[in-house]
């Protein structure tokens, strides 16, 4: 197939098992590579970042009692994320062993807890994504389908028919935390009785604290609904982010001197930080920008009981309708605002404008 010869040319193995379909629209050259562009970045990476394996069936995956596995949802991979990932790495390779991720999609609280769900920091192809630029790779990544039934699943049977007896392992991570199995019955405790009728090594990663914040997955939705960006990417270890589709707006934006790109996320799952106007970083055609962004209803003309995501790009006047952008949060600028008249927003967006390079100028390390 096409894929067999590109792996070929690119000196990978490749196989296709399934074609996965993440957008629709045309497919232009720019979205395209060329295969020197794929040479390069092959040329660039870690050997273990192109054998880590995602495996999306149990059955699929093969026993090896010489394993150092994890399990979470691990929705965010924040700072207390990595540092788990990072232990059950170390100790593979100690132990020159299989180091192993087991996650779950979708998110467990969405299929149990439906539309009272919190929303998700990360889809699954973010996190797989993160996984590789972080450096954080394992040998293996075994995605579980989340459905109700497996929800009614005993912590024990899960703990031995799954991992012990299909996946295998000598060494077990969590973080302090961690819960699984039906009614959140395996934790701490039960995996320290486990010890006793099963051989396996329980590391248990403590708690971590950052500026009297405990580092979780709850804390950090806080915070983004609160607007506290700066916080929340100080707990991710990373600038949160919106990843989305540029749609025709009304051009108001382009009257008032400010054109916008105006943003469809690409999964409604995903959490959107509070209404507001916000410092961003956008990424477009392998190109970096800075800009700013409102998440609101429009008070000024609209409003809207919809919520609309405009970013405004500075420096850039392309047409990038049906377009994929990245949307990075580096700072709240303010609360989204009622205005008496366009002349009185558009000297506002020039205030908010000289307050991002203020702030691109206080932060070298963004440039």
């Amino acid at each position: 197939s096409l894929v067999v010869d590109f792996g070929k040319k690119l000196g990978v193995g490749a196989f296709l098992k399934e074609l996965t379909r993440v957008r629709i629209g045309n497919i232009t050259l720019e979205d395209s590579y060329k295969i020197s562009d794929l040479e390069s970045i092959t040329s660039s990476l870690k050997w273990w970042k192109v054998a880590m394996l995602l495996i999306n069936s149990i059955d699929e995956i093969k026993r090896d009692l010489n394993s150092a596995i994890t399990i979470g949802t691990f929705d965010g991979l924040h700072i207390a994320h990595q540092a788990i990932i990072r232990k059950t790495r170390e100790i593979a390779r100690i132990n020159s062993g299989r180091s192993v991720i087991i996650t779950f999609d979708p998110h467990p609280r969405k299929v149990i807890d439906g539309v009272n769900s919190p929303k998700m920091l990360m889809t699954l192809d973010e996190k797989i994504e993160m996984i590789e630029k972080l450096g954080i790779t394992v040998d293996l990544l075994l995605v579980i389908p989340f459905t109700k039934e497996f929800s009614k699943l005993s912590s024990e049977y899960f703990f031995k028919e799954i991992l012990f007896n299909k996946i295998g392992f000598n060494n077990l991570i969590i973080g302090y935390d961690h819960f699984f199995g039906k009614n959140r019955e395996g934790n701490v405790e039960f995996l320290k009785r486990m010890k006793e009728k099963f051989p396996f090594n329980l590391s248990i990663v403590d708690k971590i604290v950052i500026d009297d914040s405990v580092v979780n997955s709850t804390r950090i939705r806080n915070f983004l609904l609160n607007g506290e960006i700066v916080k929340a990417n100080k707990l991710l270890g990373w600038n949160y982010f919106l990843s989305g589709r540029v749609i025709k707006g009304d051009m108001r934006g382009r009257q008032l001197g400010f054109p916008t790109a105006n943003l469809k996320i690409n999964n409604t799952d995903k959490l959107i930080p509070k209404n507001g106007v916000y410092f961003i970083k956008v990424f477009l055609n392998k190109k970096q920008y800075f800009g700013f962004l409102n998440i609101g209803f429009r008070p000024t003309f609209v409003g809207s009981k919809d919520i609309f995501i405009e970013a405004h790009i500075f420096d850039f006047n392309e047409n990038i309708y049906d377009k994929e952008i990245k949307i990075e949060f580096i700072e709240f600028l303010r609360e989204e605002q009622k205005f008496n008249s366009a002349e009185e927003l558009t000297n506002q967006l020039k205030i908010d404008k000289n307050k991002c390079f203020e702030i691109l100028n206080n932060k070298n390390n963004l440039k």
